[in-house]
């Protein structure tokens, strides 16, 4: 039977009844396989696709219609700055969680895509190169066909966008005043006559324009001060509220100063229009000295006048207009991303039905068992290393071997970190290492980034440091694509984490079948067990759930804590000389404080990891596969007791992978004629490889 007539996937039922049921083709059955096939998995990923894609229709769908487009916008939320961030932060979760899961089955199909079929295995073995079984590789996409290929790459590249815009679909914008700061006498609120010209020369302003102007805005001043309509400040508070880059609740202020010596109850007046190209965000609280509340003009050379120092501050509240928004661009980018998965889905469900590929280490064992590869021959030792030794894959174990050679069994169990390429292993711990250094440099940036309080703190735990990469007038979707670089980075890192961590679990499978280890024979984990067999489903390809469940959790949390660590927000500017509304900046905001959170999580992972590779060893010793599917196929040679023909596929008996297997010695070296042992699977006594003895 050839094996791309073996179906695909149900997960294990654990029910009692089913080991009791006699007819294959019952009802119970027949429920079992349709609920836990692995295309059903597949299927789910489509359904999930779709019910995410509703979400995202009816989200831009009724948002548009109910609110007004405003700039790259449309603002759902307008009001508290405090209630603004919460209302993004829960949606920055909400956005995670989704894209965890749609990413998660398309990493499912992309895996489902890679995996070759029989017949590619046979064909790469026929031109000396080997494939990948049960990880994903960039080796198999030379040999996969261009249907899958193709559909792989389209996955692939539509991932993309959903890391680099999907987090940034909603997004908060600041608001902040522009206002009037004016020095005034103790007398002020009397009422006292005034001019802005006897003020004139203290007049401080960015244009140095005439004041005429703002005589009616200081009139109203004057009468709220006068019916106690101006909240009264102490001076280090005043300074805490205006000595800062977002005023979002405030506007005008008077700053009652004690002797002065200007004649006018009016004694300065500094016009602060938000400027941010210095670090000096408002014009009137550039320092001079060590108190700042010794102030004098925005430019020196006005007069001569002494201002004195600031008794009290009367400041003009204002509600807050913080913005929650959808940018409806970003999200139709996400909508398309998310019709292409599915379609995605449901076509690989249709072009692996006719050849489905080898998913699982029991998928290759089961193929290789009932049809042995002709090209791995009287090698039942060789590892991954000995097919890796040479570039592309090639190397002398692929030529023909004679009966009276063999391979010298070297003895002991190997630890997990054998099962990895050193080059893999090293260049994965490198980045890893790399990134969280330039973490631990950004946690003590200075300089070149400044930090500027005012922007509401994201989380309770964050606090109030920050640093923020002002872009300008930058397009948003620049800015977007800065905030969300640290999310394609962390992709990167799962990426590599998984393929280490797959091999090494696989490899851990793998040696479980030893003679010398202590679990007792079991039946194949393959994608789709044959009925009333020892073969087990399977309920994972490649990480087992109890791995993969809280990998998947610390990668969410993860990725949502950096899409809080670094937040795109816009800032808008309300001006009291026209009363419009501006756009000042495109802002990205990196709280550091995050980070200090970020690290230990992702190193704390990297550590757990890298102590298991290192102390924990196999279950039994054998040859190390490392998912090679040369390796796995001389693995699975039948021996001569068996039958004489080795190439034929009923070398071993036909329903030899139906059963409780062990990998082992079936032909002991002292026996033969030549000295030269076999090892293989077998559902009878075997015995473990004996160190210093030669097998073939």
């Amino acid at each position: 039977m050839s094996t791309d007539a073996i179906p695909l996937m149900p997960l294990r039922d654990k029910s009692p009844a089913r080991r009791n049921e006699n007819n294959p083709r019952s009802s119970g059955w027949l429920k079992t396989r349709a609920l836990h096939a692995w295309r059903v998995t597949i299927a789910s990923g489509a359904l999930a696709a779709l019910v995410i894609l509703l979400i995202n229709i009816i989200t831009i769908a009724v948002i548009c219609a109910k609110y007004p487009m405003s700039g790259n916008g449309v603002a759902f939320y307008t009001g508290s700055c405090e209630t603004t961030k919460v209302v993004t932060t829960v949606a920055h979760l909400i956005i995670n969680i989704l894209s965890t899961i749609l990413l998660a089955y398309s990493n499912f199909a992309m895996q489902c895509l890679n995996s070759p079929t029989r017949a590619e295995v046979d064909a790469a073995h026929a031109k000396q190169h080997w494939l990948n079984i049960g990880t994903p590789s960039i080796r198999n996409l030379f040999f996969i066909s261009r249907s899958k290929l193709c559909l792989w790459l389209v996955l692939g590249l539509s991932s993309l966008p959903l890391h680099m815009l999907w987090n940034s679909t909603v997004f908060d914008t600041q608001s902040t005043n522009d206002y009037l700061a004016v020095a005034v006498t103790p007398d002020f609120a009397n009422g006292p006559e005034w001019t802005t010209a006897e003020s004139q020369d203290l007049f401080a302003s960015p244009a140095n324009e005439t004041t005429t102007r703002y005589r009616e805005m200081i009139l109203g001043l004057q009468q709220k001060m006068h019916h106690h309509e101006l909240e009264h400040l102490s001076v280090d508070v005043c300074q805490q509220a205006y000595f800062t880059s977002v005023i979002p609740n405030r506007s005008n202020v008077l700053l009652v100063v004690g002797d002065s010596s200007a004649t006018s109850p009016v004694v300065a007046i500094w016009d602060n229009q938000y400027i941010a190209d210095d670090g000096y965000t408002y014009a009137w609280t550039r320092c001079y000295g060590s108190n700042c509340f010794s102030m004098r003009p925005y430019n020196p050379d006005f007069g001569s006048a002494t201002i004195g120092p600031v008794r009290e501050c009367y400041s003009q509240k204002t509600a807050e207009q913080c913005k929650a928004s959808v940018a409806p661009v970003f999200l139709i980018i996400v909508i398309i991303c998310n019709v292409i998965k599915t379609c995605c889905f449901i076509l690989t469900l249709r072009i692996t039905k006719p050849n489905p590929p080898l998913c699982t280490l029991g998928d290759a064992v089961q193929s290789f068992l009932k049809e042995p590869d002709i090209y791995t021959q009287r090698r039942c030792l060789v590892s991954k290393k000995d097919y890796d030794s040479h570039l592309l894959g090639k190397s002398h174990e692929w030529g023909s071997r004679p009966t009276n050679i063999g391979d010298t069994w070297a003895g002991g169990r190997d630890r997990w970190f054998r099962s990895v390429n050193k080059l893999q292993f090293v260049l994965f711990s490198l980045s890893l290492i790399a990134i969280a250094i330039v973490g631990v440099a950004c946690i003590g940036l200075s300089g070149t980034l400044v930090d500027i309080p005012g922007f509401p703190t994201p989380l309770a735990f964050v606090g109030k440091l920050n640093t923020v990469f002002g872009l300008g007038q930058a397009s948003m979707f620049t800015a977007c694509l800065v905030a969300n670089i640290p999310q394609v980075l962390i992709s990167y890192i799962y990426l590599g984490l998984n393929n280490v961590m797959t091999t090494m679990l696989v490899m851990h499978e793998w040696c479980s079948y030893s003679a010398s280890s202590r679990k007792a024979a079991k039946g194949l984990r393959v994608t789709s067990p044959v009925p009333e067999s020892a073969q087990r489903s399977t309920y994972f390809l490649s990480l087992p759930y109890k791995w993969s469940i809280p990998i998947t959790l610390v990668l969410t949390l993860i990725h949502w804590l950096v899409s809080v660590m670094f937040t795109f927000v816009q800032l808008d500017v309300h001006r009291i000389d026209s009363g419009a509304t501006v756009t000042a900046m495109n802002y990205v905001l990196f709280w550091r404080n995050v980070l200090i959170l970020v690290l230990p999580i992702g190193l704390g992972a990297y550590g757990i990891l890298f102590l298991l590779s290192l102390f924990k060893k196999f279950p039994g010793a054998m040859p190390l596969a490392g998912c090679c599917s040369a390796s796995i196929a001389a693995a699975c040679q039948p021996s001569l007791l068996h039958g004489s023909d080795l190439r034929s596929i009923r070398a071993f008996p036909p329903d030899l992978s139906n059963r409780k297997l062990k990998w082992g010695v079936v032909e002991r070296p002292e026996e033969m004629e030549n000295g030269i042992g076999h090892a293989t699977f077998s559902d009878e006594t075997v015995t473990p490889l004996e160190k210093e003895k030669m097998y073939n």
